[in-house]
């Protein structure tokens, strides 16, 4: 989309506002290379349809660097914050709006 920050690769869950000027998606950073290099996170950008062109936002980001060898969500919540699953690792992180982490959750199996 133009630059570093607004790259993404193998997407999931791209959903546009009600005003079509902002888009947010689950990036998962991985494009058939090392999963340990990958950052997945979820994003969201301002779009300007009639210049081409987009601008980061916000990042949301899991601060332990969870990768996600397969799928992954990224959705924005009533009340505000932002959810971001990494797949089938087992992983969610609950952010505000802005990006601050409110919960992080790993489920496991049972032992």
């Amino acid at each position: 989309m133009g630059g570093k920050e607004t790259n993404f690769a193998f997407q999931h869950k791209a959903r546009w506002d009600n005003n079509f000027n902002q888009i947010t998606l689950f990036d998962k950073s991985h494009d058939g290379g090392a999963l340990e290099i990958a950052h997945p996170r979820g994003i969201r950008l301002r779009v300007d349809q009639l210049f081409m062109t987009g601008k980061l936002i916000t990042e949301y980001k899991n601060p332990t660097h969870v990768p996600a060898a397969s799928q992954g969500s990224m959705q924005n919540l009533p009340n505000g914050h932002v959810l971001v699953g990494y797949g089938f690792s087992g992983v969610f992180t609950e952010f505000t709006r802005d990006g601050k982490v409110l919960c992080e959750t790993h489920f496991g199996p049972q032992s």
